[in-house]
């Protein structure tokens, strides 16, 4: 008799994805009521406040800046100064929106679960953005940096990632995690399909914020996803992370 040793990942994979399907037998489990949102995992009190007061007021057309949209896949090396202006525009831009509350990008039943971290290389930033910390979580509801923690951009986050030919040249990254406890509680059985489609709908966002000032973007998949959700702590599963420069 031979055996059969093949994992026969395909077809494991299918079905991992298949079994997030809306299905008539299943969706009775749904929850198409508004849920409470969670009060943001970090606060004021255990972190360092960076007020984002700047707002965009710059005038390039939509076409423009996503015609000027790209990849960076070799190098992210650039003169564009990483500043506290810089990153409040950024931030109004591909996170905030204009209404608080209510973000720039669509969420499923407006949970908002996908939790935007950003990561600053002390080395390639303004120094008052690094003061008291360089890993930070966005305040949504007061349009604020919390910088938390701070971690050695060289030995603590540089092995966190594959890339090594961009990392050198990376002025920061964002890194985009769920608390996987907590994103079931409307959709159920859908839950983790609706938070990879947001992280997507962030991640452009991402990129068209940094066409607009200039700076270098590449998307990825490739780190480790123990290490850096450790990195960033809060019980955070990492769905996608982008190197910025």
């Amino acid at each position: 008799m031979l055996w059969e040793y093949k994992p026969k990942v395909q077809e494991k994979f299918k079905n991992y994805h298949y079994s997030s399907l809306n299905d008539k037998e299943f969706t009775f489990s749904q929850v198409y009521y508004p849920v409470e949102r969670k009060a943001s995992l970090i606060t004021e009190k255990e972190s360092n406040v960076i007020e984002l007061s700047e707002k965009p007021n710059e005038k390039l057309s939509f076409i423009d800046v996503l015609f000027q949209r790209k990849s960076y896949g070799y190098s992210l090396e650039n003169n564009v100064a990483v500043t506290k202006e810089l990153i409040s525009k950024f931030c109004h831009v591909a996170f905030f929106g204009t209404e608080i509350g209510r973000r720039s990008y669509p969420s499923g039943g407006s949970q908002y679960n996908v939790n935007p971290y950003f990561i600053f290389n002390e080395s390639q930033v303004a120094n008052d953005l690094c003061l008291c910390g360089n890993v930070c979580a966005l305040d949504f509801e007061k349009n604020n940096l919390l910088c938390y923690q701070k971690k050695n951009w060289k030995s603590e986050v540089a092995k966190c990632f594959i890339q090594e030919n961009l990392f050198k040249d990376t002025k920061f990254a964002i890194v985009l995690g769920v608390n996987l406890d907590d994103i079931s509680e409307k959709y159920t059985d859908i839950s983790y399909k609706l938070v990879q489609l947001e992280a997507g709908h962030i991640g452009q966002n991402i990129q068209l914020a940094a066409s607009l000032y200039g700076l270098k973007t590449v998307p990825l998949q490739g780190y480790y996803d123990v290490e850096l959700g450790n990195l960033i702590g809060k019980k955070q599963t990492i769905l996608y992370a982008f190197l910025v420069g």
